[in-house]
């Protein structure tokens, strides 16, 4: 699975989703962010005790993180969604995986939602993609507060699925 963003929210994604056993690869723009945690050996300089899972590895490259990827996770910013997507799009290749997307916010010309962009530049992804909603706080989950959270999609069956293999104590997906 790839974390796409290694802010705060996105660590925190990640180091749940490994947590719970997933081997997880996060992809980070900035490269001084990304040598301040590979500088201190996986620690966050913006999350206080967090260090990165072992099931982590962090990139900055595009091809590293998404060619392998059974799943893609978007905590990047919402500017910056629809020209991620033109980077990976020859990655993919076509290829079909779900993604959910923790991204905030609409585009600002045309009012679309994160989820909607995504499935426009990458239409191989059609109902693969999922908006991952939430009441909680990225610190509250860091420190292993219960919180459920909401996923939400046209597809059904896999939204079933995604809930059941990326649920588990202190966070349960909706």
């Amino acid at each position: 699975i790839t974390v796409l963003g290694a802010g705060v929210w996105g660590s925190v994604i990640a180091q749940h989703i490994a947590k719970i056993g997933y081997k997880v690869t996060v992809w980070e723009y900035s490269k001084e962010l990304l040598a301040k945690i590979k500088d201190s050996d996986g620690r966050h300089p913006h999350i206080p005790d967090f260090k990165f899972h072992d099931n982590i590895t962090l990139t900055g490259s595009e091809e590293d993180a998404v060619k392998d990827s059974d799943m893609l996770v978007f905590v990047i910013s919402s500017k910056a969604i629809r020209a991620f997507c033109a980077k990976i799009k020859p990655i993919l290749n076509g290829r079909v995986i779900p993604v959910i997307s923790a991204s905030k916010g609409l585009e600002d010309k045309t009012f679309k939602t994160m989820c909607e962009i995504i499935e426009e530049e990458l239409p191989q992804l059609k109902d693969y993609v999922f908006a991952f909603s939430d009441p909680s706080f990225a610190w509250e989950v860091a420190r292993n507060i219960p919180t459920k959270i909401i996923l939400s999609g046209h597809n059904g069956v896999l939204m079933s699925e995604l809930k059941e293999k990326l649920s588990a104590p202190p966070v349960i997906l909706e």
